[in-house]
């Protein structure tokens, strides 16, 4: 069974607020990440940063969770892949905890996936999150340089696309306009 790794480390300048705290269903969206793996991983790594304090408060219940703090997320998002990846022992997904209602098809179609490196791709052509890793590539992927990143790695490596019917592959939440847009599907898919 794989294990997935949520990156929840950023400042969220964009949004101008904690946009993982953000609710829907009176729930943090970092509660909502962590529910939408969970059925499909052993174990589960949040990676926190700027706001590792309210992080940890949203997920002190899940016994499940382990909160693992990146303290050069300023250098970021690659450094939190390292830091999350550091932590794994096994293959792996990576989400962003802001693409928070990935269907449990999706991670299920990855793990039946070949290759390697597969990313969900929807019939429109459209490549999302989360992206799922062989632990064969962990050394290889600590190594790699603090300027490269995780696209540029996953494109160095080559991966395989797979087809997924989830528009929520596609889900950044950068702004609280995004967060409203997608609050509004949410809640008339329901």
């Amino acid at each position: 069974m794989a294990e997935g790794i949520i990156l929840a480390a950023g400042r969220a300048t964009r949004a101008k607020t904690n946009k993982l705290m953000l609710t829907v269903d009176n729930r943090p969206l970092i509660c909502h990440a962590t529910a939408s793996m969970r059925p499909i991983v052993s174990k589960i790594i949040v990676v926190t940063g700027h706001y590792d304090e309210s992080i940890r408060e949203a997920l002190q219940y899940e016994t499940d969770v382990t909160c693992v703090k990146n303290t050069d997320y300023e250098k970021g998002m690659f450094a939190s892949v390292k830091r999350g990846v550091f932590e794994s022992s096994d293959d792996f997904f990576i989400l962003p905890g802001d693409c928070p209602f990935v269907s449990v098809e999706t991670f299920k179609a990855l793990l039946k996936g070949a290759g390697a490196i597969r990313v969900p791709i929807t019939s429109t052509h459209r490549r999302g999150h989360p992206i799922y890793m062989n632990q064969s590539l962990k050394r290889l992927l600590l190594e790699s340089s603090e300027d490269d990143s995780l696209k540029a790695f996953r494109n160095r490596i080559g991966f395989t696309e797979v087809l997924v019917d989830d528009d929520a592959i596609l889900d950044d939440i950068d702004t609280i306009k995004t967060y409203k847009n997608i609050l509004t599907r949410y809640e008339r898919n329901g």
